[in-house]
């Protein structure tokens, strides 16, 4: 005779439907893990294509930037270029050109020195025009590029010129809030601090795991594998190396974020960076410094060239060296060079943004971008560096005074997805381990209702 079909028993049933509950809780909670890297992102999504965003005030005064600068605050400068290789990507509502310097505030004249040249006839905008003159004619009332001056000063240093003819009404139209961008960049970077380490260093030469604290003039190689790559290191022992050797070049399938950890300096930190061997400036779109927790970072004058983006949302940041950044800057405010410290004659910013995506580790908004963002993002509206629309009207400078060999224009910026970066929800580890006590202690009690049935 057929058995009729069994039925568990009821603490076997409460001890399913409690499993199953936790494991749909644990599966839909967003962000589950900080080592979670099923979605990624890029943490600069949101720049419109600026080699440098600043939230606060910036100080450009040696020696150039090969993309295209914004600034929140207000702006003081030496002698400078920006723009050498690429305007980017931003045209604002009512241009027909980029805009390679946009200064949400003021231009401090009176504290500037020199001339800033804005190249390839990239625009700029100006939020406070307050104690300058926007000029477009020269004495003989003839039509001649722009320059930004003191008034009745044109021909006269500080001021900035551009290499092309654009109208007053053009340099004062409202551009894109900057500051709007920093809450959800300040986001990100504490959410990316939170990502846990897959990345040991190994002794440069025998190949052993080396351990903080490495000790001065330490030399590591960092090995990198496919899918994102997290070094957690602290400032006092990222201090410490004189070379950093890579075996593997960070690339779109592997990118590298460094995690420097500033508590241990309250928040303040000087750093002498080591020498970068094994990478160049295409491997070094693929690398990011964030200084998730930083008040401060210094890059001394012995530092050498910086292989990765500086992301430092929340603090102030100083490049005193003449070597170059190959990447991107982000920071509450930045300093590239100083007048006061007679730092004129600095290295470059080199046209490496990042361009990778990294694990979501925990939360962060996208960037608002404030109430103008631009009609067009597209590349094909950027000047050639031949010269502008009407060569007749517009006399043309010299593009490239450095001599430097292009490097691969910005890649067109991506506008934020919705949501941005999740918030991180319960450990699944966790649910996990208690789901499986759930199911042994249902099992359990199954065979003991048997036990006693027989």
């Amino acid at each position: 005779m057929p058995r009729s079909p069994r039925h568990p028993s009821p603490a076997l049933k409460g001890a399913s439907a409690g499993t199953a509950a936790l494991l749909a809780f644990a599966l839909a909670a967003p962000g589950t893990a900080a080592a979670d890297t099923s979605e990624t992102a890029n943490p600069l999504e949101g720049n419109r294509g600026f080699l440098v965003v600043v939230e606060g005030d910036a100080e450009l005064a040696g020696n150039e930037s090969e993309g295209p600068i914004a600034v929140g605050g207000d702006l003081t400068f030496g002698p400078y270029n920006i723009a050498a290789h690429t305007t980017g990507a931003y045209t604002a509502d009512g241009d027909d050109r980029p805009s390679a310097l946009v200064v949400n505030g003021s231009v401090d004249l009176g504290g500037s020195e020199g001339e800033l040249k804005v190249l390839q006839n990239g625009y700029v905008k100006v939020g406070d025009t307050t104690g300058t003159e926007i000029s477009t004619t020269d004495s003989n009332d003839a039509q001649v590029n722009t320059v930004v001056s003191a008034p009745g000063a044109r021909e006269s240093n500080p001021r900035i010129t551009l290499t092309t003819r654009q109208s007053e009404e053009s340099v004062t139209s409202e551009a894109f809030d900057v500051a709007a961008l920093f809450p959800a960049y300040r986001d990100r970077a504490e959410a990316l601090s939170s990502c846990e380490n897959t990345v040991v260093p190994l002794g440069t030469g025998d190949g052993e795991p080396a351990s903080p604290p490495f000790g001065p003039g330490a030399n590591v190689t960092l090995p990198l594998e496919a899918g994102a790559n997290v070094w957690n290191v602290d400032a006092e022992d990222l201090a410490d190396l004189e070379v950093i050797t890579f075996d593997d070049e960070p690339s779109a399938d592997s990118p590298l974020l460094v995690n420097v950890d500033t508590s241990g300096v309250d928040g303040e930190f000087e750093w002498s960076t080591p020498n970068m061997a094994g990478i160049g400036l295409e491997d070094a779109r693929y690398v990011l410094f964030n200084f998730g927790d930083a008040e401060l970072v210094t890059f001394t004058p012995d530092s050498r060239t910086l292989e990765g983006t500086v992301f430092a949302p929340g603090a102030e940041v100083n490049w005193l060296s003449a070597s170059n950044i190959q990447g991107a800057v982000v920071a509450a405010s930045f300093g590239h060079g100083s007048l006061t410290a007679g730092v004129t004659n600095d290295g470059e910013l080199h046209n490496g943004d990042f361009a990778g995506e990294l694990p979501v580790c925990g939360g962060g908004d996208e960037p608002t971008g404030g109430p103008s963002d631009g009609p067009s993002d597209d590349p094909s509206e950027e000047p050639s560096e031949e010269g502008s629309e009407n060569p007749s009207e517009e006399p043309s400078d010299p593009q490239d005074p450095s001599g430097n060999p292009s490097d691969p224009a910005s890649p067109e910026p991506t506008e934020p997805d919705e949501g941005g970066l999740p918030v991180t929800g319960s450990n699944l580890a966790a649910l996990v381990v208690v789901a499986v006590v759930l199911v042994g202690a249902g099992a359990a009690a199954f065979v003991l209702g048997r036990r006693r049935k027989a």
